[in-house]
This record gives structure tokens, C-alpha cells and sequence, in this order.
């Protein structure tokens, strides 16, 4: 009996709970209907407030002939503008042909007015010819008068020859030919006293006071070095009956410019100035000259050549020895994935040390790589030179002639008047 009570008393229980839910689902329904017709009833209204002032701009559509009738229109202006000025230009070179026509009716009129001043004056001067060559006046208006003493007199002049007139010319035109110099004229004399002049090509021996260091580098020839020399013998130049011509320079110092070159090891240099002393005591004078050095009979002295970046190269491989080896130790010993299955992996190398030695490997591979770079920056500085020694006999070689006595160095003329 207890069980059969309790099934019914549930039965209840479950009948009321589903009266509730009937009756608040109803209830739920009733409110979402109102709040719809509610809201239908706002938006019918025009959100409750007042109807808004249409505000624009009254427009029309354009019609299928508008769009033609404009184009129409704006083709009609452009194409009177155009014949506007083509009338512009059709009159502008209408009057241009005009005046063209009278210009040349005026040059036509000129030219024929001076080819008939031209016949005149060419009638003229060869009746002028013809009477001077017969003896007679050239004025047609004094008769026939003798022009000149001693001609032969026309029967309608005088016997005394009155009326004398001057001299007539021989011609109206003069012409003459030049004159051309003969074979065996003599020549300008271009000599110069050796007293006075450094001759072109002349060459004398001279010893180094200022040595030079020169680079041999690529930009060396731009760049080079300055070196003194003095002479110390007479320049030698041509030879008369055997024997060399000398101009006395011995003692005067020259200045040039020395480079090297690392091919040839040797030091070239170009010379600039030539000092000497002057006539009065305690006087120089300075000459610019042109020339160049040699030793053992050729351009250029060869001297050792001296280059100091081979150390540093040394050293920056080494620095790469030693980073290549911290590359290799930090790749040995850095972690690595093992496979242990079809698509399992487990990873070795994972204890301290072996990080430890891979983060030392990798901090000697860094600092080797920086180290050997600068070094090969610090090797590219160094240039090898080339060494010209104070005390070191050289011949000078002039290539241009050059005054000694202070004058002008452009006076290439005649300096062979007698002293």
C-alpha cells in the first residue's frame, strides 16, 4: 500500500509541475505579443516624433537627347573658333605675299639699277685706259691735251701745250706679289749660350739628401712624396769635336715628386724645381724644370721594398683557426632530436655541460670572426713602400731646356746676342 501511494502521490506532484510550465510558457507567449504590437505600432508612428522636413535639391534626369545637344553645342563653339583662325592666318599670309611681292619687285629694281651703274662705271674706267694709253687727258671736256710732257701733240692743241695736267696714274689698280724668302737666306740663329741655358736633354749626377719612403700603393701616383737632391757635377748635353758640352750647375739642389711602383721596385720621381746660386752674393734663383731620376741606366731607382701587413695576415688566420673551431664545437654540441619510433623523437645532449661547451664553442666562433676581420682591415692599411736611402747617387735627366739666369721660362727666342 505505501508503494502504491507513493507512485500516486509522484503522479501528482508531476501533474502540477507541468501545469506550471503550461501556464508560464502562456504567460511568456501574452507579453512577447504585446511587446510586438507594441513596437509595430511605434514604427508605424514614425518613432513618436515629428515627420522630418524633406530637404534637397530638385533634380532631373537628363533625356536621351541632352547629352548630344551639349556635345553638339561645344563642337559648334570649337569649330567657329577654328575658322576664326584659319581667316586670321589666310589674311596674315595673304599680306605676308603681298609685301613679299613688293620686296622682291624692289630688290629687281635695285639690281637693275646697280648693274647699269656698274656698266657706266666700267665704260668709264676703260675709257679712262684707252686715252691714258694714247697719251691723252682723261677729261673729255679739255680736248685733246697732252697728259704728260713729251706726248705727242693733237693737231687741235696749241703749239706751246697750254693746259698741262698732272701725271697720270699707270693704272687704276695695283697689283704686286709677295715676296717668298730665298733658299740661301740666312737662317734665325736659335742658339744659346750654355752660361745662361739648361739645355733639353742634358743629365748630371747628384746625391740624395732627403730619402723618401714611397708608397706602392694603387693611388700612389696621386699622392707622392717629395724628395731633394743636389748635384754635384755639370750637366753633360751635346758634344762639339768629340768632346761634351757641360752647363755649370754643380751645387744646386732640385726638388721632385717621388712614387713607387711594386712591380718594377722602384722609386719614380718627377722633378720641379731647380735652385742655383744667383750672380750677386747671397742671392738664388729658382727655375722650374721638367725631368726625371735614374740609376744603373735606367728610368727609376730600385730600392727595397718594405712590407709589414704579413704578420697581420698571420694573425687574422689564426683568429679564423679559431673560429672555425668553436663553430664545429658548438654544432657538436648542441641538442639534438633522436628518433625513437614511427612518430616518436626524444632529444640527447640535453645536459648542462654539453650546453655549456656548445655556448663556449659558439662565443670563440663569434670573437675569432671579429678578430680576423679586423685584422685584414688593419692589413689593407698597410701599404708596402719602397725605400730611396739619404746618400744614394743618382743621375738627373732634364727633358726640357730651362734659363739659368732668371728669366722668363716661356723665352724660348733667341738668347744668342753677343755678352
Amino acid at each position: 500500500m505505501s508503494i502504491a501511494a507513493n507512485e500516486a502521490r509522484a503522479q501528482a506532484v508531476d501533474a502540477d509541475a507541468g501545469g506550471v510550465r503550461r501556464r508560464q510558457l502562456l504567460l511568456f507567449s501574452v507579453v512577447a505579443a504585446a511587446l510586438l504590437v507594441a513596437l509595430a505600432l511605434w514604427l508605424g508612428a514614425g518613432g513618436g516624433g515629428k515627420t522630418p522636413t524633406v530637404t534637397g535639391v530638385d533634380a532631373q534626369l537628363a533625356g536621351p537627347d541632352t547629352a548630344e545637344e551639349a556635345w553638339t553645342r561645344r563642337s559648334e563653339a570649337r569649330i567657329g573658333t577654328i575658322e576664326a583662325r584659319l581667316r586670321e592666318m589666310e589674311t596674315d599670309a595673304r599680306r605676308l605675299g603681298a609685301e613679299n611681292e613688293r620686296l622682291r619687285e624692289k630688290l629687281a629694281l635695285d639690281a637693275a639699277d646697280a648693274r647699269s651703274v656698274i656698266d657706266r662705271q666700267a665704260a668709264m674706267i676703260e675709257d679712262l685706259e684707252r686715252r691714258v694709253s694714247e697719251g691723252l687727258a682723261p677729261n673729255a671736256a679739255l680736248g685733246n691735251v697732252p697728259a704728260f710732257p713729251g706726248a705727242p701733240v693733237d693737231p687741235g692743241q696749241g703749239p706751246d701745250g697750254a693746259f698741262p695736267l698732272p701725271e697720270p696714274p699707270s693704272q687704276l689698280i695695283e697689283t704686286f706679289e709677295l715676296d717668298e724668302p730665298s733658299s740661301d737666306a740666312p737662317a734665325i740663329e736659335a742658339w744659346k749660350p750654355l752660361s745662361t741655358w739648361l739645355p733639353a736633354g742634358s743629365h748630371a749626377e747628384a746625391v740624395v739628401l732627403s730619402g723618401v719612403d714611397a708608397s706602392a700603393g694603387i693611388s700612389s701616383q696621386g699622392d707622392p712624396r717629395p724628395v731633394l737632391l743636389r748635384l754635384i757635377g755639370p750637366a753633360w748635353t751635346a758634344a762639339a769635336g768629340g768632346s761634351a758640352l757641360s752647363a755649370d750647375v754643380a751645387g744646386c739642389t732640385v726638388t721632385g715628386a717621388a712614387h713607387g711602383d711594386l712591380s718594377s721596385e722602384k722609386v719614380y720621381a718627377r722633378l720641379r724645381t731647380l735652385t742655383c746660386a744667383g750672380p750677386e752674393p747671397g742671392s738664388v734663383i729658382e727655375t722650374e724644370v721638367a725631368g726625371f731620376i735614374a740609376g744603373s741606366g735606367k728610368t727609376g731607382v730600385r730600392g727595397p721594398v718594405v712590407s709589414r701587413e704579413g704578420a697581420l695576415v698571420q694573425k687574422a688566420f689564426l683568429a679564423g683557426l679559431v673560429s672555425g673551431a668553436g663553430q664545429g664545437a658548438a654544432q657538436a654540441f648542441q641538442p639534438q632530436a633522436v628518433a625513437t619510433g614511427a612518430n616518436t623523437a626524444a632529444v640527447a645532449n640535453t645536459g648542462l655541460m654539453d650546453i655549456g661547451r656548445a655556448g663556449l664553442g659558439a662565443s670563440a666562433a663569434s670573437a675569432g670572426q671579429k678578430v680576423a676581420d679586423y685584422l685584414i682591415r688593419r692589413a689593407e692599411q698597410y701599404q708596402p713602400v719602397i725605400q730611396l736611402r739619404s746618400g744614394t747617387r743618382v743621375s738627373v735627366v732634364f727633358l726640357e731646356g730651362a734659363r739659368l739666369d732668371g728669366g722668363l721660362l716661356g723665352d724660348r727666342g733667341n738668347t744668342g746676342e753677343s755678352e
